[in-house]
Formats: C-alpha cells, structure tokens, sequence
C-alpha cells in the first residue's frame, strides 16, 4: 500500500511478509525526485508519475529485494539494494586520458536541486574495461557539465562549436560559454535527441514520440534522422519471428516512409553496403545489405564514397542512386569537402568537379536544349511579321 499526496514529494508506503503465523511488516516513507502526480504498483514494482517543472517522468523501483547479501556492497562495509529514482546502469561514457576524466550521458536531464552522484561497478570510471576491485561500490561526487545541466551530443558539439571533437573534453568553461553565447546569437531551431535500445524501437514510438513533443512542447520537428534504419524494430513483424531479412528490413522501411507521410515530415537514415560494396569505388544499388527492398521503397538514395586520394584532399563523393524527386542523372556525382575532426562538410571549388566521370553536369555555356534553335536563329518568325488579323 502506498499514501500521497498529489503535489507533494513524499509517499508512506506499507509492506509486510508472511511467515507462517507471523506477520513481519513495516512503514515506512520515501521521498521521489519531483512531485506525484499519480502512483500504481504492478505485482512488485512501485510506480509513480511525478512532474519536475514542467517535465512529467515516470520513476520506478522493485520492492522486492535482490538477494540476501544485497546488490552492492558500499565502502563502508554496508550491503544495500539499490531503489534510485533515474538509476542508470551503464550508460554511455567517453574517458579523457590527456586529463584523465570520464564523461558520463546521462538518458535524461540533470534535476536541478538534487545531488547526483556516480557509483562505479568495476572499472567503469577510467580508461580500462577490466573490473577492479578497488573501484566497486565507490561513489563519487561528478561535475555536471555545461552551465544549463544539458548535454549535447558530440559530433553536433565539435560541429557547432567549429572545434575539433577530441578537445570537447578539454575545452574551459570560459571559452565554452563564449562559443555557445555567440552560437545563440547566429543560430535558430531547436535540435531533440532521443535514444533507443538497440533493434527496440519502431515506427511506433516514433510516432508516440512526435505526438507527446506536439502536445507536451508544441514542437513539430522540419526533418528527422534516424540512426539508423537496419537496427529499428518493426511494429508489424514481432521480435524473433522467423522471417528473412529482405522481408524484415522492406518492413522497416515502409513503416518509416508512412510515418514520414503521416506527419509530413523527411526522415532521413542510413544503412550499410556489402561487403563488396564496402571496397567499391563504384557502389549501387545492388549493393545495399541486407534487403533490396529497402532501395525499392525508399524515395531518394545516394551513396558516400572514400577513396585514399579523396582521403588526402579531403573530400568526399556523392553518387546518387535513386531519385523520385529529379533526374538522378542530373549532378549524378559530385564531391564535396569533409573535416571530419569538426564533423562539417563544405563546398569545394568548382574546379574539383570538373573531372569526375558521368557527373552529368552541364557545362553553363551550353543550352541545356537546343530544340527549335534553327527556327529562333534563321529569323523563320519574321516572315509573317506583315501579316493582320
């Protein structure tokens, strides 16, 4: 059982084990990460629905204890189960061995007004995998990166902020607020990441997600990428049936290519070659893994192209492959520059795509028609210039 109340933080809850013709039970209280909002249990897992500004979160806990011994053991020496609201395990981290600091990202956003700490389980925190008994159960006390409590996805840091993505660690803060304050003043829009599980995700909670930013937000997105298409689940053919992969993969797609029409929105993602493919300086459509049908439903294709001479100068070749939209004979090949420690692509001279073959560029002193020319030059319509109606 478990009292609250709504608008505060406080829930009393009640539990109890029966043993034979003995009753073991208790009270006790537990303070949530924000306010309730509402509460459910299911069988053993507490659940509450509590609001942090104007972010709503659902937290929960298992009111079942994990073992006898306890799930971690503190330097202290004490045994605890481990019911953290926001508790993450493993989440994705970078370590810095030039300042010898990890970076911890976090599923979510940092509560303002509440203590976060790191509690490492074996080797997490530093540079090696390997668990080392010194490091279990340590808790730490980290600096929350940024002055806002947000954390920005690398690649778009280095890009945006025009630094190289090896000293985003590195960089002040003195100088980090600078480039973000002048980025403000040059840069409109508003960027949402979100991340998935692996092969967990599908066209459904895409399309839950675009529904609760339009009503929580009011936030309607211009494009969507999706990293990346071959590793979202499909909401029609459930995990562990036995289906091929082209029939997987075309599922996949068509769920995605409806989404994008339901919402009137691009989503753009990725997929990956064959093996042949991957070595080939001139990939198809034949290439693509997994499913040709993913080619056949996707309404625009091109593939990226590196070579070691297009390494050394910095580029980058574009070949399209499908376009619904256009000719894709029109600018079928084209390079375009890459620096790829501060993640941009840019324009290069002219000059670099004058000599790739079949770019299907039309010189700009050549008609792009020459139909009717004899007519237009020979002065063929001034001879009915006398005529009246």
């Amino acid at each position: 059982m478990s009292l609250g109340t709504v608008g505060s933080s406080t829930v009393y809850q009640y539990r109890f084990l029966q043993l034979s013709e003995q009753r073991v039970q208790s009270w006790y209280k537990w303070t949530l990460t924000g306010t309730l909002l509402d509460q459910f249990f299911d069988q053993s897992t507490y659940y509450a629905v509590v609001a942090n500004g104007t972010k709503v979160d659902v937290q929960s806990y298992n009111l079942r204890q994990s073992s006898d011994e306890g799930f971690l053991t503190l330097p202290t020496g004490e045994k605890t189960d481990v019911f953290l609201d926001y508790w993450s395990i493993n989440p994705y981290r970078t370590y810095n061995s030039g300042t010898d600091t990890t970076r911890v990202f976090l599923p979510y956003d940092i509560v303002t007004g509440k203590t976060f700490v790191v509690v490492a389980l074996g080797g997490y925190i530093g540079g090696s995998n390997v668990t080392s008994s010194q490091s279990v159960g340590a808790v730490l006390s980290p600096t929350v990166a940024g002055s806002t409590g947000a954390y920005y996805a690398e690649r778009i840091d280095a890009n945006l902020l025009n630094i190289d993505i090896a000293d985003l660690n590195s960089i002040s803060k003195k100088d980090y607020d600078r480039k973000f304050s002048a980025l403000k003043v040059n840069t409109h829009g508003k960027l949402i990441i979100k991340e998935y599980p692996t092969a967990a995700a599908s066209a459904l909670h895409f399309r839950a997600l675009l529904n609760e930013l339009q009503l929580k937000k009011s936030f309607k997105p211009d494009i969507i990428f999706i990293d990346y298409l071959n590793i979202c689940a499909s909401a029609r053919i459930k995990p562990g049936a036995n289906v091929n992969s082209y029939s997987y993969i075309k599922a996949i797609a068509e769920e995605l290519r409806g989404l994008a029409v339901e919402f009137d929105v691009p989503i753009v993602s990725a997929t990956q070659t064959t093996r042949s493919g991957y070595t080939s300086s001139d990939p198809g459509l034949e290439d693509t893994s997994e499913s040709f049908g993913l080619p056949a439903t996707a309404d625009f294709m091109f593939a990226l192209i590196s070579t070691e001479e297009l390494q050394q100068l910095n580029q980058i070749m574009v070949k399209q492959l499908k376009n619904r939209y256009n000719d894709p004979n029109y600018f079928k090949r084209f390079v375009v520059g890459i620096d790829r420690a501060k993640m941009k692509l840019y324009d290069v001279e002219q000059g670099a795509q004058d000599d790739l073959a079949d770019s299907g560029q039309v010189p700009p002193d050549k008609p792009l028609n020459t139909f009717g020319e004899r007519e237009r030059t020979s002065g063929f319509k001034n001879k009915f210039d006398g005529f009246k109606i």
